[in-house]
C-alpha cells in the first residue's frame, strides 16, 4: 500500500472517531415508523381471528406501530462506515417522530354508523383512541392523537429510551364512541402518510359487529 493510501486510512479513522465521539455527547433520538399492524380486538379476550361476530361494546381496532430510533445527527460522509452513524447510544429525551403523520385515513368496506363505506371515519367525530400509560387509560380525539404521536406525547407503557435495545413497539386502541352494528362482515383499513412521502397501510380480517 502506498503513502496516499496509508494516509487516507489514518485519515478516516480519525474523522470516524471524532463522529462518533461527538454524536454519542449531542444525540436525541427522534423515531422512525418503520410498518403497522392493524387487527380486531375484543376487549376482555384480546385479538380475534376472521369471520366471527363481536358486541359492540367490546370491539375495538389494534393499532401496532413498529418504530425504530433514528439519530438527530444526519452527517453524511460517504468514506465512512454506516455503522458510525447508527450506533449513537438513546439520549434521555426524544423529539418524536423523524417524519410527521400527516395524513391518516380509517375506513371501512360497507355503510358503518351512517357513514358511506371507503370514506375517512378518523375525520368524522365518531371514534376516539386510547392507549395505556402506567396502566391507566389515556384517550383523545384522533386529531389531538396525531398531534401527540407526532410531539412524543402519546407514548404508551412501551416508550422507555432507555431500553438497551432500538425497536419499540407502540400500541393504540381506536373505539367508536357510540354502539354501532354492521349488516354482515366488514374489513377495516388505516392508511398513515408520514412527511416524508412513506406510506404505511394495513387491513383488519372479516368481522361482524352486533
Amino acid at each position: 500500500m502506498n503513502i496516499v493510501g496509508i494516509r487516507l486510512i489514518i485519515l478516516v479513522s480519525i474523522v470516524s472517531l471524532m463522529v462518533s465521539c461527538f454524536c454519542k455527547e449531542t444525540d436525541t433520538p427522534y423515531v422512525s415508523m418503520q410498518d403497522i399492524q392493524f387487527e380486531n380486538y375484543h376487549v376482555i379476550n384480546g385479538f380475534f381471528g376472521g369471520n366471527q361476530e363481536i358486541g359492540s361494546s367490546d370491539f375495538r381496532l389494534n393499532l401496532r406501530i413498529n418504530c425504530d430510533f433514528v439519530a438527530m445527527n444526519s452527517v453524511s460522509l460517504p468514506l465512512i462506515d454506516r455503522a458510525y452513524a447508527t450506533s449513537c447510544d438513546p439520549g434521555e429525551g426524544t423529539k418524536g417522530l423523524k417524519h410527521d403523520i400527516v395524513k391518516l385515513e380509517l375506513t371501512c368496506d360497507d355503510m358503518i354508523s351512517g357513514i358511506e363505506a371507503g370514506k375517512n371515519l378518523a375525520s368524522s367525530d365518531i371514534m376516539t383512541v386510547y392507549y395505556l400509560r402506567h396502566k391507566d387509560k389515556v384517550e383523545m380525539s384522533v386529531t389531538d392523537w396525531i398531534k401527540g404521536i407526532n410531539e412524543n406525547k402519546s407514548l404508551g407503557d412501551n416508550s422507555s429510551f432507555n431500553m438497551p435495545f432500538r425497536n419499540l413497539q407502540q400500541e393504540y386502541f381506536f373505539l367508536f364512541k357510540d354502539d354501532v352494528t354492521t349488516n354482515d362482515f366488514v374489513r377495516f383499513k388505516i392508511y398513515i402518510e408520514l412527511d416524508n412521502g412513506q406510506s404505511l397501510e394495513h387491513e383488519t380480517a372479516r368481522v361482524k359487529i352486533i
